[in-house]
């Protein structure tokens, strides 16, 4: 029997895991609709896209919803298929105990060290975040100085959404990771360092 089959989780884990998986499934859905969605807009141009659609052959329009549909079924089916799956990739990588040696378990310096090392680097994602979203900012208004404000159209904003919801659900398992394991990755460094 493996490892990973011995490790028992917390109903709390459990269901952290499989709301990090169902924000996952949802950005996607999100995110392949947004990104159709401004393919669509950008071909079309000008015709807004119901218009285009309504004068299609009534038969053509059903042909396309039809191929949506199947593509979002496919997208459930593809994402059931790897619930359990992926929500126990989920639950090994956040919430897998590490083995601590004893000597380090009650030092009150390695504990302050420790949460100071992890609290700058969660200080460093969030201004990588911020640095990003300003650089993203920055360049949409050189390339026209008179838009002080961002505009989106709904497909882009559709995009936009879906990209940032795969982010946040990286960030959240990658924080409860390190939050978990951040600890571990101190000692060992120290652990490197008196040897």
């Amino acid at each position: 029997m493996s490892e990973e089959k011995k490790i028992q989780y917390t109903l709390t884990q459990i269901k952290i895991a499989t709301a990090f998986y169902i924000l996952f499934i949802v950005a996607i859905i999100v995110t392949i609709t947004g990104f159709i969605w401004v393919i669509v807009d950008w071909l079309l141009g000008e015709t807004k896209i119901t218009q285009w659609l309504f004068s299609l052959n009534p038969g053509l329009i059903i042909m396309i919803f039809g191929l949506l549909f199947s593509g979002l079924f496919f997208i459930i089916v593809f994402s059931y298929g790897f619930f359990k799956r992926g929500r126990k990739r989920i639950l090994i990588w956040t919430f897998k105990a590490k083995e601590v040696d004893e000597k380090y378990i009650k030092k009150k310096a390695i504990t302050i060290i420790a949460f100071a090392f992890l609290v700058s680097i969660i200080i460093i994602v969030i201004g990588l975040v911020i640095f990003g979203g300003m650089l993203i900012y920055s360049i949409i208004i050189s390339i026209d100085p008179s838009q002080t404000v961002i505009t989106f159209s709904t497909s882009q904003l559709c995009l936009f959404i879906g990209i940032t919801l795969i982010i946040l659900d990286g960030l959240g398992i990658f924080v409860i990771n390190f939050i978990k394991n951040g600890y571990y990755l101190v000692l060992k460094l120290i652990g490197g360092l008196e040897k």
